[in-house]
């Protein structure tokens, strides 16, 4: 996915998170600095709760059924890197993350897991979009004893994905860097 798709999509969902938790947190107070009684600001705080909780099922539908149409979901077990133990797992994170230089002879594995965990990650993003927008609907549905539990939950998802994100963007840039040195070593392979 292009830079620019990224950049959109990260900022629809940092607007469609912090929408939800303003209009949470304002519509309560609006509804009764309006004239309206209590069980009215409580009402209208559920009707958007609710809303953001469709959006976020609807998100998560569509961006599963996304990811297993387009290749992008790949269950664990047919993912390269299941195949390597944890010492040799840390050691290709190393190197995919720019750490220690990548070896040239284990080139090819190195580009393949890095396109199939750029694949995942494309594939997962609508769905932790779809959590995080389901976990800020309930919060602002809920009672003021759990809304924050489960805006920590929205707000460590969202962290997660950007964490995903910059993951993302190294895989990217060891593609770049490194996928013509692979073609070079196989000239006879079309790329």
């Amino acid at each position: 996915m292009p830079r620019r798709r990224w950049q959109l999509f990260a900022l629809l969902l940092t607007v469609m998170v912090l929408g939800g938790i303003a209009g949470g947190v304002l519509a309560p107070s609006l509804s009764s600095a309006t004239g309206g009684t209590e069980s009215d600001a409580f009402t209208s705080s559920q009707l958007i709760g609710y809303l953001f909780f469709a959006v976020g099922l609807v998100t998560g539908i569509v961006g599963f059924i996304w990811a297993k149409r387009t290749g992008r979901y790949i269950p664990r077990w047919r993912q390269a890197i299941s195949a390597l133990n944890r010492r040799e797992r840390k050691w290709v994170t190393k190197q995919l993350r720019g750490k220690i230089p990548p070896d040239p002879a284990k080139l090819d594995i190195l580009l393949t897991i890095a396109k199939q965990s750029c694949a995942v990650t494309e594939g997962v993003i609508p769905i932790w979009a779809a959590l995080a927008l389901m976990n800020v609907g309930l919060a602002i549905a809920s009672d003021a004893d759990t809304r924050w539990f489960l805006l920590l939950a929205a707000g460590l998802l969202t962290m997660g994905a950007a964490l995903m994100a910059v993951d993302y963007r190294r895989w990217g840039l060891f593609i770049g860097t490194h996928e013509d040195a692979s073609r070079s070593d196989h000239p006879g392979v079309a790329g």
